[in-house]
C-alpha cells in the first residue's frame, strides 16, 4: 500500500512539473530590463561597441548560423547551449530545425514555429539596413545576452516602417525578455506591423502577450527610456504577488510642504487583487500603514495607490524613505522581494531658482548636429534667462571640428560621450537633442530646487588678452558636503564663423575656448549654509590665432588660440559634484572690455570709420598739428604707426578679426578709440 501511495505521489509531482510553463510580466515605457544596456537603440556593429552581426539583408525568411550562448542557461528547465535566429522575427533553441522559416505572425502555439522558440514574429529583413546582431552586457553571474532584430521591415511594406526589437537571455535567473525598442515610420503611408510576442515550448504549450498575434508597434525614439519589455518566467505563477514598480518620492522636498505618498503597484499574481496594504517608514521608523480596498486588479494590471496619511518632515537634511505593499487580499505576498522601493530625499528649508547647465557636444562635420543645435535653440529661446550653455566642438565624425581642443577630449571622457550630438543637462548622461530632449524635459529640470546661488560680480578683458572674473557662491543648505564639489568655469565665444565645415552650419554659438583653470575646475572646501565664498579667476589668451586644418591638427593651448573676436566673449560657471557629476547651479556673464588706460578728458578730437571695418580703416584727425597714430591689437602689439594729420587710410588686410585700439598722441597726452575688424 505504501509503495502505491509513493508511486501516486510521484505521478502527481511529475504531472505538476509537466504542467509548468512560462508566464509573463509586462513593463511598458519602462526602459531596458535590469538597466545593463544603456545604449542607443540603434547601436550595431557599424556603431562599434562589441556587436556581432549574424546576418544582413535577406529577400526571403532564413535562419542564421548557430550561435553559442555565452553562459549557462536553461529553457523550460532544460540546459541549452546554442540558438539560431530567423529573419521573420524569432529565435529558437531547436537548432536542428530545418524547415524554411515562415513569414508570420500566427497565434501561439503554431505548427509554423519550431519548438523551444521565443517569438517577436512579424518581421522581414528585406531592407538594405536590416539585420540581426548579438552582444553580451554585464559581469559574470549577472550577464544578459541580447539578440537584436535591427531595422527590420514590415512584411510587404519594406519602405514605410521599421522595428528595432530584441530577445534577451538573463544569466542566473534564466529569465527571457522581449524588448520592443525603436519603431519608426517613413511617411503617412505607415503600416504598423503586427507581432506575435511570446514563448512556444512545444506544439501544445505556449505563453503569449495579450493581443498576439496582432500587437502593433507604438512609435518610439531611439533612447532606451521609452522601451517596452516583457519578462517571461518559467514555473507556476504565484497567486498573490503585488509588486511596487515606482513611487512619487522626489529627490528634494521642502520642509514646509507635506508629501502625499503614492506607489505604482502591478498585480504579478494569477489571482485578482481586491485589497492591499500600502506602508511607508522614515529613517527606519515605525510603519505608517493604510489598507487600500475595492480594487479589481487582474494579472498585469497597474494601479497608482495613494496613502491617506501624508509625510510632513520634522527637520531638514537627508531622509531615507521606504514604501512597500503587504497582505494582498489579506494574505501573505508570495514574492516579497519585489514589494519594496526606497528613496533618499534631501529635505530643505530654502532654495534658489535653478539655471539649467547645458553642455553640448557637437561638430561642424556632424550632419545631425545642425538640426540638433536648431532644436536646442528653439527650447532655449522659449525659456530665456533660466539656462546656461557651453558647447564643445568635437574631433569626429570625419576630420572633426577645427576648434576641437584637448580640454574638449577631457570633458568627453568625463561624461563618457561617444556620439554627437549629445546634450549633457546638469551633469545627466548625454541625450540626442534630435527627439531625445524636449521642452517638457527642460521644464522638469528647471523646476528642481537649487541649494546655492552664484553671482559673477565682474568679468572683463584687459588690453593684454587677459580675462579676469570674480565669482561669489553662497550655499543655501548643507547639501554640498564632502570633498567632491568643484567650481567649474569656462570662457566661451558667443559666435564663431571660421570653423565652418561640412554639415551646413555657418555660425556656431557659445563655443568653449578655455576651461579655467582647467577641466578639473577649482576644488571647493568648507562650504557652509549661508556663508558666501568669493573666487578670483583669470586666464590670459596667447597672442597667436590659428585656424587648424582638422581636429587632429588641434591648437596648442599654451601658445595659440582660436578666439575670433575678443569683443564677443562670455564666462560660464557652474557648481558640480566631481563624483556624481550632478550640477546644482550655473551662471554666465558677458565679458566687458577694459582698455587699461586711465580715464581722462579726451584731449584730441578724431574719428575712426567705418566701424566695424572690413578692408580699409579711415582715421580722421581734426587738429592741424602732426600727431602720432598707432593701432594696437588686443594683446598690445603695435600693428601700425605713423606721424600724420588730416585723414589717414590704414589697410587691415591680413589682420585677424577682433578688437583693435587706435591711439592718437602728441607724446604727452593720448586719445583712443576701439575698432572692430571683421
Amino acid at each position: 500500500m505504501l509503495k502505491k501511495l509513493l508511486f501516486g505521489s510521484a505521478l502527481l509531482l511529475t504531472a505538476g512539473l509537466q504542467a509548468q510553463s512560462y508566464y509573463y510580466i509586462s513593463s511598458l515605457r519602462a526602459g531596458n530590463p535590469g538597466g545593463l544596456n544603456t545604449e542607443n537603440d540603434q547601436q550595431s556593429d557599424a556603431s562599434g561597441g562589441g556587436w556581432t552581426k549574424l546576418i544582413g539583408q535577406a529577400a526571403n525568411p532564413v535562419y542564421t548560423n548557430k550561435v553559442a550562448i555565452p553562459f549557462a542557461f536553461e529553457f523550460a528547465g532544460n540546459a541549452v547551449t546554442h540558438l539560431k535566429a530567423a529573419t521573420s522575427g524569432y529565435i529558437t533553441f531547436d537548432t536542428g530545425a530545418s524547415a524554411t522559416p515562415v513569414t508570420g505572425p500566427f497565434a501561439l502555439p503554431s505548427s509554423n514555429l519550431p519548438n523551444r522558440s521565443v517569438s517577436i514574429w512579424g518581421m522581414s529583413a528585406s531592407g538594405s539596413n536590416d539585420g540581426i546582431f548579438t552582444k553580451t552586457f554585464g559581469t559574470a553571474g549577472k550577464r544578459q545576452f541580447w539578440i537584436k532584430f535591427f531595422s527590420m521591415s514590415t512584411p510587404g511594406d519594406a519602405g514605410n516602417s521599421w522595428t528595432y526589437a530584441s530577445v534577451v537571455l538573463e544569466e542566473g535567473t534564466n529569465n527571457i525578455y522581449i524588448v520592443i525598442q525603436n519603431c519608426l515610420q517613413a511617411n503617412n503611408a505607415y503600416v504598423s506591423p503586427k507581432h506575435a510576442l511570446g514563448i512556444q515550448v512545444n506544439g501544445t504549450t505556449a505563453s503569449s502577450v495579450k493581443g498576439s498575434p496582432n500587437i502593433t508597434n507604438q512609435l518610439s525614439d531611439a533612447i532606451p527610456e521609452d522601451n517596452d519589455f516583457y519578462q517571461f518566467v518559467y514555473g507556476n505563477q504565484p497567486a498573490r504577488d503585488a509588486a511596487v514598480l515606482s513611487h512619487n518620492l522626489p529627490n528634494y522636498l521642502s520642509r514646509s510642504a507635506p508629501l502625499t505618498m503614492k506607489a505604482r503597484v502591478r498585480n504579478q499574481g494569477s489571482a485578482e487583487v481586491n485589497s492591499v496594504t500600502l506602508n511607508y517608514s522614515i529613517n527606519g521608523g515605525p510603519a505608517v500603514s493604510f489598507n487600500v480596498s475595492g480594487l479589481t486588479m487582474a494579472n498585469n494590471d497597474i494601479n497608482e495607490l495613494t496613502h491617506t496619511t501624508p509625510w510632513l518632515p520634522s527637520a531638514s537634511g537627508w531622509a531615507n524613505v521606504k514604501i512597500w505593499t503587504s497582505n494582498p487580499n489579506g494574505g501573505a505576498d508570495e514574492v516579497p522581494a519585489n514589494d519594496t522601493q526606497t528613496a533618499r530625499i534631501y529635505v530643505y528649508d530654502s532654495a534658489a531658482p535653478r539655471k539649467v547647465m547645458h553642455e553640448v557636444f557637437s561638430s561642424s562635420t556632424c550632419p545631425p548636429c545642425n538640426p540638433g543645435n536648431l532644436a536646442l535653440s528653439a527650447i532655449f529661446d522659449a525659456r530665456p534667462g533660466t539656462h546656461c550653455v557651453l558647447k564643445y566642438q568635437c574631433d569626429f565624425p570625419g576630420t572633426g571640428d577645427p576648434y576641437y581642443t584637448t580640454e574638449v577630449g577631457t570633458k568627453r571622457s568625463f561624461y563618457s560621450v561617444n556620439s554627437v550630438p549629445a546634450t549633457v543637462r546638469d551633469g545627466l548622461p548625454g541625450v540626442n537633442p534630435n527627439g531625445g530632449y524636449t521642452i517638457d524635459d527642460y521644464d522638469g529640470l528647471q523646476a528642481k530646487p537649487s541649494f546655492a546661488r552664484i553671482k559673477i560680480n565682474t568679468a572683463q578683458l584687459s588690453w593684454k588678452g587677459k580675462v579676469d572674473f570674480n565669482v561669489t557662491i553662497t550655499p543655501l543648505e548643507d547639501y554640498m558636503t564632502g570633498s567632491n564639489w568643484r567650481l567649474m568655469a569656462a570662457i566661451s565665444e558667443k559666435t564663431t564663423l571660421r570653423n565652418v565645415e561640412t554639415n551646413g552650419e555657418t555660425e556656431f554659438h557659445h563655443v568653449m575656448k578655455k576651461m579655467v583653470p582647467s577641466p578639473n575646475g577649482t576644488v571647493l572646501s568648507n562650504l557652509q549654509k549661508g556663508v558666501a565664498q568669493s573666487f578670483d579667476l583669470s586666464y590670459t589668451f596667447p597672442d597667436k590665432y590659428r585656424l587648424p586644418n582638422t581636429a587632429a591638427d588641434r591648437i596648442n593651448l599654451a601658445t595659440e588660440t582660436t578666439v575670433e573676436d575678443f569683443w564677443d566673449l562670455e564666462v560660464v560657471v557652474f557648481l558640480q559634484n566631481n563624483a556624481t557629476k550632478e550640477v546644482v547651479q550655473a551662471e554666465w556673464k558677458d565679458v566687458a572690455f577694459n582698455t587699461g588706460l586711465p580715464a581722462e578728458a579726451d584731449p584730441f578730437a578724431f574719428s575712426v570709420y567705418p566701424n566695424p571695418v572690413r578692408g580699409v580703416m579711415h582715421v580722421r584727425l581734426e587738429q592741424a598739428a602732426n600727431l602720432q597714430v598707432k593701432v594696437l591689437d588686443v594683446n598690445g602689439r603695435e600693428l601700425y604707426r605713423n606721424q600724420t594729420q588730416g585723414v589717414q587710410q590704414i589697410s587691415t588686410e591680413g589682420w585677424a578679426p577682433g578688437i583693435y585700439m587706435v591711439q592718437v598722441s602728441n607724446g604727452e597726452k593720448t586719445s583712443h578709440r576701439k575698432v572692430v575688424v571683421q
